[in-house]
């Protein structure tokens, strides 16, 4: 669910300018825990940053025609660049090639962006490549699960304090059970009403959670009214507010329907994905139930594929997928052919999330292997993928350029089939939002397709 990121408190009135914003009303240090950056780019920058540091510290012991490559002995006035010596007398030319040095710098910047400021400048190598390594390694990265499990220790010591119940549920409107968050946010409405500037905006959601769309909408309206800077998330209000329209609609209009719970598949844990053989006697899903990996540090574990059969009208108790699907990180069942010998997943590697094949050999399936660069491609995020009913199509969903528009829904089509050179994916404009699109299924019929989408028509 999109829900802005929760920014620092500020007051609404201009006195904040009075005040250092690091330090909080009690006059102790207001802590800025930054979030830990992941994905192949950032890889190729580590990487890059070891090989700097490489040249830095190994540059002053190489000689050249017998002396240093490079030496600034200020107290004998004698500097050496690349061997060569230059004196007092010859600081024009330094000068000169510093000028040179500078001019090249903000040619390159006006190119190629602030590609040198961020992965080259000593200042910043040494600032995010080191020293915020250390502080990673020592506090942690800050994201919504560990903040909550330090939160719920506090909560027992100062259960009426209107921030920390705030930060509570927060951390739990962006967890996969946001009602959990909904008492701790009407607690801090009431124990401070001005503990954080988004603080109208999570009482909106928790009204509208609660399906009470009228009063969500004006909390909603407060929200945008009371913080300076809500046009930097009208997108998100705008969309809440309508999904409370479509609510009451829907509400007054409902279908009567039956969900059952699979109760013999289920766990206190995440189970999801779920893919149906033709015949309806095998299903595949995935849940990050206990394993036989080693759990994260806040004792969780990774997202595994799991098969069970429809056994007199009950499934039996799921097993591993047998073969060399699961490993140590995150795999996430999509779909399977109609034939049932084939299965797309997609895969969380160091932060990139890529779609995957695997093939049914015997009884059991293959590893799998990454889709077309075409499909798979190592400049976005894919998932959800799904077989067209010839088998001859991919959809499934990719965060676009901007990733400010969430996941989008694309097509790929095959040129040949025994070569499987798949086309460049298109979007599927007509079904898009400016939210995240997918799931997606596809009907046998290849003319219908199911998908979800946070951006559509939703409540």
């Amino acid at each position: 669910m999109n829900v802005p990121d929760n920014k620092q408190s500020e007051n609404h009135d201009e006195s904040f300018r009075d005040s250092i914003t690091t330090i909080n009303k009690e006059g102790d240090r207001a802590w800025i825990f930054p979030t830990k950056p992941k994905g192949k780019y950032y890889d190729f920058r580590t990487y890059f940053t070891w090989l700097y540091l490489v040249v830095l510290f190994v540059t002053p012991f190489i000689k050249y025609n017998g002396e240093p490559l490079f030496l600034f002995n200020v107290a004998e006035k004698k500097f050496i660049l690349f061997g060569a010596i230059f004196w007092p007398q010859d600081f024009f030319i330094f000068g000169l090639g510093m000028l040179i040095f500078i001019v090249f710098i903000a040619l390159f910047t006006v190119v190629f962006g602030r590609l040198f400021c961020g992965w080259a400048c000593p200042q910043t190598i040494f600032m995010e490549m080191i020293f915020r390594k250390i502080e990673y390694w020592i506090e942690g990265d800050a994201n919504y699960q560990k903040a909550l499990k330090q939160y719920d220790v506090a909560q027992k010591f100062n259960p009426n304090n209107g921030m920390l119940n705030f930060k509570i549920g927060v951390c739990y409107a962006n967890s996969n059970d946001p009602f959990k968050g909904i008492e701790y946010i009407k607690k801090a409405k009431t124990l401070d009403p001005t503990c954080d500037p988004f603080l109208d905006y999570y009482v909106a959601f928790s009204l509208h959670l609660e399906k009470k769309f009228d009063e969500a909408i004006v909390a909603y309206q407060a929200f945008e009214t009371n913080y300076k800077k809500a046009d930097n998330f009208a997108k998100f209000v705008t969309q809440r507010k309508n999904e409370c329209k479509l609510g009451k609609t829907l509400v007054t209009s409902s279908v009567r329907a039956w969900v059952d719970n699979v109760s013999e598949l289920n766990t206190e844990f995440d189970d999801y994905a779920p893919s149906i053989s033709t015949d309806g006697s095998e299903l595949v899903f995935t849940s990050n139930r206990p394993n036989a990996h080693t759990p994260n540090e806040i004792g969780g574990y990774d997202k595994d594929i799991y098969s069970t059969s429809l056994i007199n009208g009950k499934w039996s108790t799921p097993k591993d997928l047998p073969g060399a699907i699961n490993t140590p990180v995150d795999e996430v069942s999509d779909n399977m052919n109609y034939s049932g010998t084939s299965m797309l997943l997609h895969r969380d590697v160091a932060g990139q999330t890529d779609i995957f094949e695997s093939k049914l050999q015997g009884l059991n399936w293959s590893d799998p292997v990454a889709l077309s660069f075409l499909i798979s491609s190592p400049k976005s995020n894919e998932r959800f993928a799904s077989y067209s009913s010839d088998g001859w199509s991919i959809y499934f969903a990719r965060d676009n350029d901007s990733k400010e528009n969430g996941f989008d829904i694309m097509n790929s089509a095959m040129q040949n089939k025994m070569l499987k050179d798949f086309m460049t994916a298109s979007s599927v404009s007509i079904v898009n939002s400016k939210f995240d699109d997918g799931p997606i299924y596809i009907h046998i019929d290849g003319e219908t397709m199911y998908i979800a989408s946070e951006g559509n028509e939703s409540m």
